[in-house]
Order: structure tokens, then C-alpha cells, then sequence
């Protein structure tokens, strides 16, 4: 009883437990609920406190939010990725924002994937202005006589 009364004031009520009681005995019991209601069930049955008993603790929900790169976070590696190689602006991240180097190597691949379709969109247009018609094109002869020559559209 004590037990679940220490886990109840550190996690949370809702946590699920397996406790498992007299294992291997003639009155084994195993019982699997959240730990708000082990506390009922241990405080309102009296063979519930009897016995040898195994607790299993049902492990944390993991954070999404600590797998988000922050805005000041991807600041800092588009600065450094300006400056140093991908491999080298990620450890410098990591070493100043202490963020796990899986995920700013993923968002330095993000952003250099990013910057490769801006180069390219560049070069569309690019291409797209040297490719509009030539309307008109001034040649001048040997005998300095210039003509124009019109393109058709």
C-alpha cells in the first residue's frame, strides 16, 4: 500500500500497472489497471495487502514536443549551415542548443533540400527569360547599312 501511495504522489493517476500477486500459488491473482484505481482496489480489498506481489509500471508517454525543432533552434543551424558543412553545423548545434543530433541532421537535410528547389526554381526562370521570342534583331552589313529583321511570333 505504501508503495502505490509513493508512485501515486510521483506519476500520474493514470499511469497503467500490472500488480501481480502470489504468483505461482494456489490464489494468484493479476490484476492490470491505471494506478488511481490499484489505490482503490488495494485500500477496499484486504487480500489485495496479503502475500508477495510484483509491480509493473507501465512506461512514460513520450514528449512530441522535445521532437519539434524550435524557430531559435533552426535560426542557429541556418546560420552555421551559411558557414560550415552539414556534418560540422549540426555538432555545433547540438553542442549549443543541446538538442539530440538525429533530429537538427534531419532538419539540416530538410533545409538543404529547400535550397537545392530555390536554385532551381532560379534557374526555371532564368531559362524562361532567355526563352521569350526575340522580337526584332538590328544586323549591320559590310557596307554599314543596319536592317532590321523582325521574327515571326
Amino acid at each position: 500500500m505504501a508503495t502505490l501511495q509513493d508512485m501515486a504522489e510521483i506519476l500520474p493517476l493514470d499511469r497503467q500497472i500490472v500488480i501481480a500477486r502470489e504468483l505461482t500459488k494456489l490464489h494468484e491473482t493479476i490484476v492490470k489497471t491505471s494506478l488511481g484505481d490499484a489505490l482503490l482496489l488495494v485500500t477496499q480489498n484486504d487480500n489485495m495487502r496479503k502475500g508477495e506481489f510484483v509491480v509493473i509500471v507501465d512506461g512514460a508517454i513520450e514528449d512530441k514536443k522535445e521532437q519539434i525543432v524550435t524557430p531559435e533552434q533552426e535560426k542557429i543551424l541556418t546560420i552555421l549551415l551559411r558557414e560550415c558543412s552539414i556534418k560540422t553545423a549540426v555538432a555545433l548545434a547540438v553542442e549549443i542548443t543541446g538538442v539530440r543530433k538525429k533530429l537538427l541532421y534531419q532538419a539540416a537535410l530538410q533545409f538543404e533540400k529547400e535550397k537545392e528547389k530555390e536554385k532551381e526554381k532560379e534557374k526555371e526562370k532564368e531559362i524562361e527569360e532567355l526563352a521569350k521570342p526575340i522580337k526584332a534583331i538590328r544586323i549591320s552589313s559590310q557596307n554599314g547599312q543596319k536592317r532590321k529583321i523582325t521574327c515571326p511570333k
